[in-house]
């Protein structure tokens, strides 16, 4: 956090001398705009509302050089009562422009309902939003489609899939998502319940675009994807910055597939692509256009409306109905702490006690005390996870792996080596190795060899030490990697929310700790919550107090953001 900080400083005393040099005599006000528009950046908003009083004071010939309109060259841009650094102006116009070109229908001829090759699919086993979700994919360039856990996104896409290669077998389709972790559910969907020659291209974002050394990506608007279609997944999780690269390496004629839950947290930078480009619940009040300061406001209406479709049945939750009501009815507004229930449980932090977390990871432990195989041994750790919001303080992910490390010792399974590592320890990568192949947001053991299952083929007799093992798959043996060699992680019995998005657990234990700090007010919203509690499947854990979990319920968050405004203008001047 202080580094943060520090560097906000710096960047405010680097714009401060920038704009006395375009604008000797600037005035203090204006200097004090510019180092909010900085701290809204730092808040991953994308521009500043301006008063009636500020609008009024930037319009003088004096400020011509710094703030400029749209169709300037100035460092600043006003629109309105907006006011914007132009890099990300012009970065939220490039991906609206690219969103609007590609909202048009094409092969208006093949509106039935297709055949699936897919034997595992029939048109009838999906719902009624799934087919329409299948049927705008097949006779638009753009189509968008939102739903919640369980409403089975991962289905409509095999189904879109199956339907496309039905209509065109020669057609290059490439899925791809955020995270190494969303990237490898689906591999495993479509390796279990597509024939082979239907498997399409998945990979990550970065993967895709041949992100390497320099972060400059292989593929760029100069040289596009050889791709005719892309279906992007967990596009929630799809920043600004990100959203841009991939819609500019994607060929002009070939259809975008947007998939995600847009009332999930939105990316960890800049933009909240899905959520501005999807209509909210009906309760909900539109986003309004600007207009000057002595006019009415009015709404913005859904430019991309013929490219939407929601899914509205829910599939996982069979099981858990109530964890699926208790996310539609935080959804709603109501922000009271849910009573325990056959799948939910609500208890205090103060009983988050070695008795609960031995019976929470009760299978892994298992696993490790007998020796199991590699495969074994990732798919119990697989089953659970302890989310919080943050990294430090008490009962913070590093807290919290700390707790689960000291009832190891306890229970005789941790024996430490030399180093930071040890047998049974998960790892989390933080960072893209791409010679590797290891993402960030997968997820990993770090094991010895010589405490696995004589039969285990992953166990090497002429192994000595600890060796990392990361799943790629249903059907494919892990793959190890040298410990030395792999890049910045971190140990994952807990993790936080952000980074559990795009996984899903059979148990989730969700810590929503009392003690608040400004960083956790920050991230502590219903947003959150929605995130943590819908990553469980079967069993959720609540451990918090009715006081913490209301005063977070009731934060919404509020990302300043001009996507929907950008449309709304493409619109307006056709």
């Amino acid at each position: 956090m202080n580094s943060l900080r520090s560097d906000t400083r710096a960047l405010k005393h680097q714009m401060s001398l920038l704009i006395q040099r375009i604008m000797p005599a600037t005035p203090p006000a204006t200097l004090a705009l510019v180092h909010a528009l900085i701290d809204a950046l730092d808040a991953q908003h994308s521009h500043i509302l301006l008063t009636p009083e500020q609008v009024q004071a930037l319009d003088t010939p004096a400020h011509k050089a710094l703030i400029g309109s749209p169709g300037d060259q100035s460092p600043l841009v006003q629109l309105d009562n907006r006011l914007y650094l132009r890099r990300l102006f012009n970065l939220e116009k490039r991906v609206a422009q690219q969103l609007f070109a590609r909202n048009r229908q094409v092969n208006p001829a093949s509106v039935t309902a297709p055949k699936h090759q897919d034997e595992t699919i029939s048109v009838d086993a999906l719902s009624v939003s799934q087919q329409a979700a299948v049927a705008t994919a097949l006779n638009r360039q753009l189509t968008i489609i939102s739903g919640g856990p369980g409403t089975g996104k991962t289905t409509v896409i095999r189904s879109i899939v199956s339907a496309l290669k039905q209509l065109d077998p020669n057609l290059r389709i490439a899925i791809t998502a955020p995270t190494g972790k969303a990237t490898a559910r689906l591999e495993d969907s479509f390796r279990q319940d597509l024939r082979a020659d239907l498997g399409p291209e998945i990979k990550t974002i970065h993967r895709l675009l041949g992100y390497g050394a320099g972060n400059r990506p292989r593929f760029n608007q100069m040289r596009r994807l050889p791709t005719d279609v892309l279906i992007a997944d967990e596009a929630s999780m799809i920043d600004l910055s990100l959203a841009d690269a991939l819609f500019s390496a994607l060929p002009d004629t070939a259809r975008l597939i947007l998939v995600g839950d847009p009332d999930q947290l939105p990316s960890v930078n800049l933009g909240r692509l899905l959520t501005d480009i999807t209509p909210r619940n009906a309760t909900d009040r539109p986003p309004l256009m600007p207009t000057p300061h002595n006019a009415t406001a009015r709404p913005l209406m859904p430019v991309l409306a013929s490219a939407q479709c929601r899914l509205t049945e829910n599939f996982r939750f069979t099981e858990g109905a109530s964890i699926h009501e208790l996310a539609e009815a935080l959804l709603a507004g109501q922000v009271t702490l849910p009573a325990a229930g056959d799948r939910i449980k609500t208890i205090a932090p103060k009983a988050l006690t070695d008795a609960l977390l031995r019976s929470a990871f009760s299978d892994y432990f298992s696993a490790l005390a007998k020796c199991a195989s590699v495969q074994d041994l990732l798919k119990a750790f697989e089953s659970v996870r302890l989310l919080a919001p943050r990294y430090q303080g008490p009962l913070g992910v590093h807290d919290l792996n700390a707790k689960i490390e000291q009832l190891m010792q306890k229970l005789g399974l941790l024996k430490r080596l030399r180093g930071a590592h040890y047998h049974g320890q998960p790892i989390l990568i933080l960072k893209n190795d791409y010679q590797l192949g290891l993402y960030n947001g997968d997820v990993g053991l770090c094991l010895d060899t010589q405490q696995l299952n004589p039969a285990d083929p992953d166990r090497d007799e002429d192994a000595r030490g600890l060796i990392a093992f990361f799943n790629t798959g249903s059907d494919a043996q892990p793959r190890r990697f040298a410990m030395n060699a792999l890049p910045e992680h971190e140990t994952c019995f807990a993790m936080t929310v952000h980074k559990a998005q795009g996984s899903e657990f059979d148990q989730v234990l969700f810590v929503l700790a009392d003690a608040l700090d400004d960083a956790t007010q920050r991230t502590g919203s219903r947003e959150l919550i929605y995130t943590g509690i819908t990553r469980a499947k079967r069993q959720l854990t609540l451990v918090t107090t009715p006081e913490s979990w209301h005063r977070a319920a009731n934060n919404v968050l509020n990302r300043r953001s001009g996507l929907a405004l950008q449309l709304q203008l493409l619109e307006t001047a056709l």
